[in-house]
């Protein structure tokens, strides 16, 4: 699949996450984390940058971490890469992880130790993107709005977003963050029939 690593990715693959509901729709984000972690490359280490740096709370970390980062770790430790493996543990937002992967992470560990060579990355930037919002606080408000069981633990996130939409100065930016992160037009026309304030 040939999709862009882009915010309306990020928040489609969250939403797919939390609600079984959304899988035929947002399906498609899952798929394509999942088959961007059977090889190592930049487009691998993209996918899992971005949606390790969103992660809404710890139910969508141990997700997350059991999924794709999982078959990623397996993959590095099977093709004894060392340089990707010290690149797994050197990053802040994959390392924080390892202890939700079950999998070959001790000797992940190992294999980092052994490496010579660092893995030339940059890490994209999504986030310059968002005028106002945080992406995990973005994340968290369309967890809430996707999500039917587990609510409860988005709503702080949800509710900084509304927070910020009734204020005249950050109205602007978070209506634009809301709308450049939408992870479809269905979605985005629900929350503007739901959410008065979305409305010039």
């Amino acid at each position: 699949m040939d999709k862009e690593v882009d915010l309306k990715f990020v928040s489609a693959y969250w939403c797919n996450c939390v609600s079984a509901e959304y899988e035929t729709r947002f399906g498609w984000a899952w798929e394509f984390a999942d088959e961007a972690t059977y090889e190592i490359n930049d487009r691998a280490r993209t996918v899992l940058l971005v949606l390790a740096k969103a992660i809404p709370d710890d139910y969508a970390a141990a997700s997350f971490a059991a999924g794709p980062l999982e078959n990623y770790v397996n993959l590095i430790v099977r093709e004894k890469d060392a340089g990707e493996a010290d690149f797994v543990v050197s990053s802040v937002y994959l390392r924080n992880l390892l202890p939700l992967v079950r999998g070959s992470v001790d000797d992940l560990w190992s294999l980092a130790k052994t490496s010579r060579m660092t893995v030339e990355f940059s890490m994209p930037d999504l986030e310059k993107e968002l005028w106002i919002l945080e992406i995990r606080q973005l994340m968290g408000f369309w967890c809430r709005i996707c999500s039917t069981s587990a609510m409860e633990q988005y709503d702080a996130s949800y509710n900084q977003v509304l927070q910020k939409l009734l204020n005249k100065k950050t109205r602007e930016g978070t209506v634009h963050d809301i709308t450049a992160s939408a992870p479809d037009e269905k979605l985005l026309e629900y929350v503007k029939d739901n959410i008065c304030v979305l409305e010039p």
